[in-house]
């Protein structure tokens, strides 16, 4: 058995600071109703009308959840066939309203992989801008 010395004068200080602990992690805190927030990733593409879970209704719908923290809008299918015209559309009539349905919550997950030099420089630096890569992953 081993013997361990204490200073009666330390003994207090820490009996208050094992009570402040103790206090800090009571249940009793009166929030019964907590609900675990979660991310949500939104797929979409060209292809399967993969287009509709863009709409700004339905962003709101999934952000009005209680259980969604972030909605991550995840391009998957091909996008190398769209030209710079299409790419201007596509983040200026889809993307950019889908993000703006909930500010600070809905952001860009994955990779933008369009044909080489289709998407300009604008376009490039905004969907960056917004958490996705632009021909970062090629397969």
């Amino acid at each position: 058995m081993k013997k361990f010395s204490y200073k009666l004068s330390r003994m207090g200080m820490m009996a208050a600071i094992g009570a402040a602990t103790l206090g800090a992690c009571s249940k009793d805190d009166g929030d019964d109703n907590f609900i675990e927030q979660n991310d949500v990733r939104v797929e979409f593409s060209q292809l399967r009308n993969g287009f509709d879970r863009l709409n700004p209704d339905t962003i709101r719908m999934i952000a009005s959840r209680p259980d969604v923290k972030n909605i991550y809008l995840v391009p998957v299918d091909i996008w190398n066939n769209l030209v710079t015209r299409n790419i201007q559309l596509l983040r200026k009539n889809l993307l950019s309203p889908a993000i703006d349905a909930a500010p600070g919550r809905v952001f860009g997950e994955g990779d933008f992989r369009f044909k080489p030099g289709a998407v300009n420089v604008d376009d490039s630096l905004w969907f960056v801008s917004k958490g996705w890569t632009v021909n970062q992953k090629q397969h």
